[in-house]
Parts: C-alpha cells; sequence; structure tokens
C-alpha cells in the first residue's frame, strides 16, 4: 500500500519527491507538501483508493502513516 501511495505523491509532485515518502514523513517533513497541495494529495488519494474523504478525516492527513490508516480503515 505505501508504494500505491507513493505513486499518488509523485503524481501530484513528480517522481523526485518518491524519496522523501516514506512511514514517517509529515507535512513538516516534505518540503513540497504545504497546504495549498493538501487539497491535490487529498483528491489523489481518493481516486486512486476509491475511498471518500470527509473535512474530519482531513486532520489525519498531515502524516504518511495517518494517510495509510485511513486507507485501511476506508479498505
Amino acid at each position: 500500500m505505501l508504494h500505491r501511495l507513493k505513486t499518488v505523491f509523485a503524481s501530484v509532485f513528480g517522481d523526485h519527491i518518491i524519496d522523501e515518502i516514506e512511514l514517517g514523513a509529515t507535512m513538516e517533513s516534505v518540503e513540497a507538501w504545504d497546504s495549498m497541495s493538501f487539497i491535490q494529495v487529498m483528491l489523489a488519494v481518493e481516486s486512486e483508493f476509491g475511498i471518500k474523504i470527509g473535512p474530519d478525516d482531513a486532520m489525519s492527513m498531515t502524516t504518511v502513516d495517518g494517510i495509510l490508516s485511513l486507507i485501511r480503515s476506508r479498505q
């Protein structure tokens, strides 16, 4: 699942971002992942994994671990 999530990040930021996307990565640790790109990541995750992300869920999407947990809880 992490590999698919890395693909999502690459689709938003470009392939150069893949090495930065690891389990411990956060919005603070990934320079390109800012508040503007947050929405793009959220929409790309919805599309790739076939899930719906609500406003309350968005708060857990500031870390790679949080995104993976959200995806697992919806599948």
